[in-house]
């Protein structure tokens, strides 16, 4: 009686082995690319406040809304971008907390003159030193020649 039993054999398939070596390289990978994010993202959070700040400026010059002060806001993005590119080691928290606050306001993709205050808050509100570069929303007040005549006020009118 004798019985040849088949030899079994010692250690992983060929195709376990495949799979473990293909797992271990893509495990591999996304370590090496979280270390590559986290050495890097100052200039990944700086592009992209960069792009969304850009963004916004595009939409209140495609689609002007009533209201909206383009030249502020204009002014407020081009400061802000010139800040933010002309710095080596940009501040990760500030541009953090100003895409935080920004990001809802391209959802719509139409800027209003209430998204335009919350964008000028947030830069302002990122990078305080940007505060006097540019000027407040200007705010109209008519000429003494454009007053009606009866709300004008008449100099004889209080010495009677």
């Amino acid at each position: 009686m004798n019985q040849e039993f088949p030899q079994q054999r010692k250690g992983m398939s060929t195709g376990c082995l495949v799979a473990l070596i293909v797992v271990g390289v893509l495990v591999i990978i996304v370590v090496i690319l979280g270390y590559l994010c986290y050495a890097n993202r100052g200039k990944l959070v700086q592009y992209g406040a960069v792009a969304m700040t850009e963004e916004l400026k595009k939409s209140v010059a495609e689609k002007p809304q009533p209201g909206v002060d383009s030249v502020r806001v204009n002014s407020v993005a081009d400061s802000f971008l010139a800040h933010v590119r002309g710095q080596q080691e940009p501040p990760v928290e500030a541009l953090a907390l100003y895409v935080q606050d920004i990001q809802h306001i391209r959802s719509d993709e139409v800027v209003d003159s209430l998204e335009v205050e919350q964008f000028v808050n947030a830069v302002y509100k990122a990078f305080p030193e940007l505060g006097g570069a540019t000027p407040p929303a200007e705010t109209e007040i008519p000429a003494d020649s454009e007053m009606p005549s009866d709300t004008a006020a008449d100099p004889g009118a209080a010495n009677e």
